[in-house]
């Protein structure tokens, strides 16, 4: 079971300080793919479930 579902809006704490907001656009085998909603890069990246949050 899944933790995201597909266009949900998650959380990555990128460089251990820095909080982006972004949205699942893949989900599979424990990754889920996302694009930042910030629009400083305009590319997807793969990263694992348990480094997203739902929450800010």
């Amino acid at each position: 079971m899944n933790r995201f579902n597909l266009g949900d809006t998650v959380f990555f704490i990128a460089n251990g300080y820095h909080i982006r907001e972004a949205t699942v656009i893949r989900i599979g085998s424990g990754f889920c793919t996302i694009k930042f909603n910030d629009n400083e890069t305009p590319a997807g990246t793969r990263v694992r479930e348990s480094k997203l949050f739902q929450t800010k």
